[in-house]
């Protein structure tokens, strides 16, 4: 099949392009382009639709490729039917790590032989096409038959795992976070796939499920401690929570391990900051601003946070404003130089400076700065006390959200019964019957014909029939009614079934009932 397939090789070196050209076309692919890597690069991608891009690492490069994917990443232009293959050179852990971070669909190192090659093109290929009838789906914005398709996969099937976490994603897309959770839940516990547990994770925290999304974390860590997108969850939780020495900790503890993100130090000064932590903000922004530079999450943040810094520092009496003055006047210069077209810089500058000399007791200064800052910020028509240095600073772009696109109508059903169904399966699960009854009954107060809550309603109560004599007949009638009103509903293949069987257990003899739980509680999708 490559030989159909649209291959663009990016390397600086004219010798490997020309050996990659001779590598590629003995596999039969013929629809082949090679480029050096530049920064118009992503524009020229952005236009083509190609299969594969194959793209080397070189560290002497003036743009890398790790850069290149960063971007491009950043910027959301690959689509989900290109693959990202990686060729790297250094095997060093920092690189390697540094090179995760930015989700390539492959990494290969170099050496390697034509078969290498091709095995690695043919299994991203075979997955791109088990997969692509969900993608077309998805940008119909057909989401239900995408879903539906997830779930054609037998579980036997080799890209039943890959088409699980598309359903997650799918869901996590839709808000619908409580679902998605218990999708990567099994997907973990099935194939161990160690990116299903830091979007559970995700989805746990932004139902504020923090805790529990805290202890999958500190496991999959315990097991695989170079794991920092896991790191970056657990980071993320914790400032959502508002512990930032917490945050901090672990951040410091990522830099170790990957010193080469910048968004990392970013955090790691902001974070210190809020701690008053001065001697680790300020070494983490100066690293942010090295890093940065002709990274896309180069930013003018951190030259006026070290500004801050600084003040900070000549309040507290830890070092003399006239030393300090030193360093606030280098990082807004430096911060004028490398973003000379920012119209806010300038305001921007002056109001650090006023605060400055505020702070080293200095108020003819002060004054004269925020003057100057205000008429400034007039001329941009911003008021003074929006210029806020201290952002929370930015995030790397989700790869698992992106590329998935979302139905309004989906988004705008009531996200609420994901919680009632999510707390009602839980404390069924935990053995807790009149208490999941409570959620599922709330489920059908604002949603009479929900199916699945229907249905889990139903199980419930032919249980408490069989385990209690109080009010037998009253909840068999209640149980009948529910499976009645299921019965007038259009049915997905597992809830036919499990309404076939529901309905037969309702006609069994009391003594005939099975025993334990009478299966699963369903969970309808959207």
């Amino acid at each position: 099949m490559l030989d159909k397939k649209k291959v663009l090789f990016v390397d600086s070196s004219g010798n490997m392009r020309f050996t990659m050209k001779s590598m590629l076309r003995s596999l039969g692919i013929d629809h082949l382009e090679t480029l050096a890597p530049t920064a118009a690069l992503l524009s020229h991608i952005q236009h083509q639709p190609y299969d594969f891009i194959i793209i080397s690492h070189n560290d002497s490069d003036k743009v890398t490729g790790i850069q290149l994917l960063e971007e491009a990443r950043y910027q959301g232009i690959l689509p989900e039917s290109t693959a990202w293959v990686l060729l790297v050179s250094d095997t060093s852990r920092d690189l390697i790590v540094h090179a995760i971070d930015n989700y390539p669909d492959d990494i290969l190192t170099k050496p390697f032989s034509a078969q290498d090659l091709k095995r690695r093109l043919d299994a991203l290929d075979a997955r791109q096409i088990a997969l692509k009838p969900i993608w077309h789906q998805l940008r119909v914005q057909n989401v239900k038959e995408a879903l539906n398709l997830c779930d054609h996969f037998e579980p036997a099937n080799p890209y039943y795992c890959a088409a699980q976490l598309l359903k997650g994603r799918i869901l996590m897309a839709h808000r619908r976070y409580f679902q998605a959770a218990r999708v990567f839940s099994r997907v973990y516990t099935q194939y161990h796939r160690r990116e299903a547990v830091i979007m559970q994770a995700f989805c746990l925290s932004q139902e504020r499920e923090y805790d529990q999304a805290l202890e999958i974390l500190g496991e999959l860590i315990c097991q695989n401690p170079l794991l920092l997108a896991a790191y970056d969850m657990v980071i993320k939780i914790e400032m959502a929570r508002g512990d930032y020495f917490k945050a901090r900790y672990i951040l410091q503890q990522t830099t170790t391990l990957s010193p080469y993100n910048v968004l990392r130090y970013q955090r790691l000064g902001y974070c210190a900051y809020l701690g008053q932590e001065w001697e680790i903000a300020e070494p983490a922004l100066n690293k942010a601003i090295n890093l940065g530079k002709g990274s896309v999450y180069e930013s003018k943040g951190p030259f006026l946070q070290l500004v801050d810094v600084g003040r900070c520092k000549v309040e507290a009496g830890l070092a003399g404003w006239q030393e300090v003055e030193k360093e606030v006047d280098l990082a807004l210069k430096k911060a004028s130089r490398f973003f000379p077209k920012d119209p806010l810089l300038p305001a921007e500058s002056a109001f650090m400076r006023g605060n400055f000399y505020q702070g080293a007791r200095q108020p003819k200064l002060a004054e004269k700065f925020h003057d100057e800052a205000r008429v400034l910020a007039d001329e941009q028509g911003v008021q003074l006390d929006q210029l806020d240095v201290w952002k929370q600073p930015g995030e790397t772009p989700m790869r698992w959200l992106q590329n998935v696109p979302s139905d309004p109508a989906i988004l705008l059903t009531n996200p609420r019964i994901d919680t009632y169904l999510q707390h009602g399966c839980h404390a069924y699960e935990s053995g807790q019957l009149g208490k999941a009854m409570q959620y599922f009954t709330q489920i059908l107060r604002e949603q009479p014909d929900h199916t699945d809550a229907l249905l889990n309603a139903a199980q419930l109560y032919l249980e408490a029939i069989r385990d209690s004599s109080y009010q037998r007949d009253k909840r068999l009638q209640m149980a009948r009614q529910f499976l009645r009103t299921v019965e007038k509903s259009r049915l997905e293949a597992s809830q036919q079934e499990r309404l076939d069987y529901l309905k037969q257990v309702a006609d069994l003899q009391l003594e005939e009932y099975p025993p334990g739980s009478l299966g699963e509680l369903l969970w309808e999708v959207v």
